[in-house]
């Protein structure tokens, strides 16, 4: 008995010593490596030295610190003006790279050890790598100044600021490139000024960047930045930023009892989950229902030949054999004809059922004219151009001089995905 005893408590000595928490000396240490000191080409300076080997070209020699518990650097050189990037992996604390002469550039170097996935990058320095020599000076590269980049300004008008000199005191010319794409190749003016006025769309990201140009030519490149733009809500021609130049009411999709919603579709296999969610309205799919159809509207006065701008922001996930459509009717939806309502037809779509509506099969988010560039093109009868300008004719009103903006949405053996989510919902004399 004695015996059995001593063997069991053996067993949970064990058994408990397999099981206790690892202490602090278990858990393994990961080594990471430290960023590095680069040593040139220095920081805003002007390199004279390097291998010329033709009239546009010459190698420079990039050199830079070891850095702790690091296996191997990536060397990043980053043209400017394009925005296209060279990048040397080496085990070494130097590096040639070919680069375009009278050109400005920015280089960094990524410190990393085998088998770590955790980097550590050094500061970005900026450089000029001399031309062809002249008795003139490049100009200084213009520090951009406003917006700054990665901030959210205001839709409509904004006024670009940046600062600027010269070593030779000549007169400066500033070219200025703005684009929704990266990098920016728009030149949309130019200026002696440090600021320049332009107007902007809402729910955009913007990159910008100044060519600074001297009087014997010579250019030199700013930085790219990039910034992001609110939604539109409002006429731009208001001073204020309110939402008074918009005919939508709860444009926002707040809920606030301006919206009408029908379903079209009533028997029992054609339930919906439609509704207001968190400032967006969502057209959703019920559980395993894959045939539906449903509008949303509200009655607006408008005036016949007058210009007007209609936009409005939607986004899903993906669908499949589903439609999303907006009208402006002159029939009055409740209490028309209860299957459909297809009021002086589709104006715009997003649809998912093959070519030329098959812009909502994939995920989507944004303007809904941007969102029908990639496979539903607008009809041919409809009002609208592709930016959302349109006048309404007589025949488009009714006798009040109104008009019904109703957006559709439905399946037919399909589905929304996690659904189509919209707001900012606008109309406004344009």
């Amino acid at each position: 008995m004695n015996r059995r005893i001593y063997i069991l408590a053996s067993f949970l000595t064990l058994f408990l010593v397999g099981c206790s928490k690892e202490t602090d000396e278990d858990i393994p240490v990961v080594i990471t490596p430290s960023s590095t000191v680069l040593i040139f080409p220095e920081n805003n300076s002007e390199c004279n030295e390097g291998k010329v080997i033709s009239e546009t070209e010459s190698i420079v020699n990039f050199r830079w610190e070891a850095s702790q518990n690091t296996d191997k650097y990536l060397l990043n050189v980053k043209l400017v003006e394009d925005g296209s990037v060279q990048t040397i992996t080496t085990t070494s604390l130097e590096a040639d790279v070919t680069l375009k002469r009278g050109k400005t550039y920015q280089w960094h170097v990524v410190s990393k050890k085998d088998g770590v996935s955790i980097t550590a990058e050094s500061p970005v320095w900026s450089f000029y790598n001399a031309g062809i020599a002249s008795e003139n000076n490049l100009p200084l590269q213009a520090e951009l100044v406003y917006p700054s980049s990665g901030s959210t300004v205001s839709p409509c008008l904004i006024v670009l600021e940046w600062n600027s000199g010269d070593i030779d005191n000549e007169v400066l010319t500033y070219e200025i490139l703005l684009d929704d794409s990266y990098p920016p190749t728009n030149l949309i003016g130019s200026t002696s000024d440090n600021t320049y006025s332009t107007s902007i769309d809402g729910r955009k990201t913007y990159y910008w960047q100044i060519i600074t140009v001297d009087q014997s030519g010579s250019k030199s490149y700013s930085n790219i930045f990039s910034f992001s733009v609110e939604p539109l809500t409002g006429n731009c021609s208001d001073d204020s930023s309110s939402n008074s130049g918009n005919l939508v009411k709860d444009s926002e999709m707040n809920d606030t009892g301006f919206w009408n919603y029908k379903q079209l579709w009533t028997e029992s296999d054609n339930d919906v989950n439609h509704g207001f969610v968190n400032g967006e309205y969502a057209f959703r799919s019920a559980q395993g229902v894959t045939y539906s159809n449903a509008i949303i509207w509200q009655e607006i006065q408008v005036e016949t030949d007058v210009a007007y701008k209609f936009d409005l922001y939607l986004r899903s996930n993906g669908t499949s054999n589903s439609w999303f459509e907006v009208y402006f009717g002159s029939v009055p939806i409740d209490g028309g004809n209860a299957d459909d309502y297809i009021s002086n037809g589709a104006q715009i779509y997003v649809k998912s059922f093959g070519e030329n509506e098959n812009c909502g099969v994939n995920s989507f988010e944004g303007s809904i004219f941007d969102v029908v560039t990639d496979g539903c093109p607008i009809p041919s009868e409809s009002l609208l151009d592709s930016s959302g300008n349109l006048t309404f004719p007589a025949s488009y009103l009714t006798s009040e001089g109104t008009i019904y903006l109703g957006i559709k949405a439905g399946n037919y053996n399909g589905n929304f995905g996690s659904g189509i989510f919209i707001d900012d919902v606008v109309l406004f004399k344009n």
